[in-house]
This record gives structure tokens, C-alpha cells and sequence, in this order.
């Protein structure tokens, strides 16, 4: 499937309704397009590790948002998986912030996870696909779609500031393989909900 197909599914999946498990929050939050900014995903690890896989948000505008009833979408190229994560309570963004939403139950999440979404998400985010945030009525936020995930470390947006329209460029992703020493902790971790490394040039 060609980017433009996936962009065209992802645009779907953003669009359709209903969830099958609780009701969705009756806020959602007050952003417009291209508020908010995909700017790192962690998908499944190669190896030992503990970190987890991710999904992160930036803020990018001059005010806090509050993301409670976002919907972010996430799609394989092939169409055989489309998982909707809905945020399902408070989630302040400070301006120029940033959070992680993990793959962990959201009442036992670790430190530098700033939501679980255990409850919409119980399979892995997917290798190659994209990942779509809509707001109020169903507003397009920011998308991306990406060839692979990297199966050590982060798939990480070099950009900063970031923006909803240079992420889209693939040069601004790279992996980020950068090692911590964190004692407990295994494998490459990337930057949740931190600004990101930038992206070195081979």
C-alpha cells in the first residue's frame, strides 16, 4: 500500500465511530490543527526490555491543553490491524510540553509514562503503518505514517521546535539508539515524553 492509500485509511479510521469499551469522554480537548505533534513512537523490541512501547505528543502552541476525549488512531499498512485509543481522563500538556501514552494499564503505569492505554491498545503498536490524533468533531490534529518502527530504541523526530508539518517529512525521523544508565532498566529507551535528541547525519 502506497503512502497515500495509508494516508487515505488512517483519514478513515479517524472518522469512524463508536468503541467498544467505555463511553467516550463528553470534553475533548480545545486544539486545532496541528496543535498537537506526533513526535516519537516505540514499537515492539528486539531483545530484553522494560521501557515499554509509546505513542508521544507534543504541545506546540503558547497554552496548556488538556487532551482528555482525543482519539488517536493507529493503522498497519496492510489494514489488518486499526486500534482507536481514546484518552479517557485529565491529560494537561503544558505549552511546548510533552507526554507518552504507553502500552501499560493507566493505574500502573511507570514513571515516564504519562497515560496507559492498556484498555484500547492490548496488542502492539504496529511495525509499519501510521498513527492519527483527532480532536472535537473529529478534527484531523496531526498524522503520520511511517515505513518501519525500529526494533531497538525509538522512531524519534529530530525537530525543534516540532511541527505538525515537518514531521511529515521522513528525513526529520530517525531512529534513536541512544544507551542510558538506569539501573533495573533494559533496553534502548529513546526520550518519553521528554524533547528528543536530534537527528545525526549518517
Amino acid at each position: 500500500m502506497n503512502r497515500g492509500i495509508l494516508a487515505a485509511a488512517l483519514w478513515g479510521a479517524a472518522l469512524a465511530s463508536g468503541c467498544v469499551r467505555d463511553a467516550e469522554p463528553e470534553r475533548c480537548p480545545a486544539a486545532g490543527a496541528g496543535d498537537v505533534v506526533i513526535t516519537e513512537l516505540r514499537g515492539p523490541q528486539d531483545g530484553g526490555d522494560t521501557w515499554g512501547q509509546f505513542v508521544e505528543l507534543a504541545n506546540v502552541t503558547g497554552v496548556e491543553l488538556d487532551l482528555e476525549g482525543a482519539a488517536i488512531e493507529l493503522v498497519s499498512v496492510g489494514g489488518d490491524q486499526r486500534d482507536r485509543v481514546i484518552i479517557r481522563r485529565s491529560l494537561p500538556v503544558a505549552p511546548g510540553g510533552h507526554v507518552a501514552l504507553g502500552r501499560f494499564p493507566d493505574d500502573a503505569r511507570p514513571a515516564w509514562i504519562d497515560y496507559g492505554m492498556d484498555l484500547d491498545l492490548p496488542g502492539d503498536l504496529p511495525a509499519t503503518g501510521g498513527v492519527t490524533v483527532t480532536g472535537c468533531d473529529d478534527l484531523l490534529l496531526d498524522r503520520v505514517v511511517y515505513d518501519a518502527l525500529p526494533d531497538q530504541g525509538s522512531y524519534s523526530l529530530g525537530l525543534d521546535p516540532p511541527s505538525a508539518d515537518g514531521n511529515d517529512d521522513d528525513a526529520a525521523w530517525c531512529a534513536d539508539t541512544t544507551p542510558v544508565d538506569e539501573p533495573g532498566q533494559l533496553g534502548l529507551p529513546g526520550t518519553p515524553g521528554e524533547i528528543n535528541h536530534p537527528c545525526v547525519a549518517p
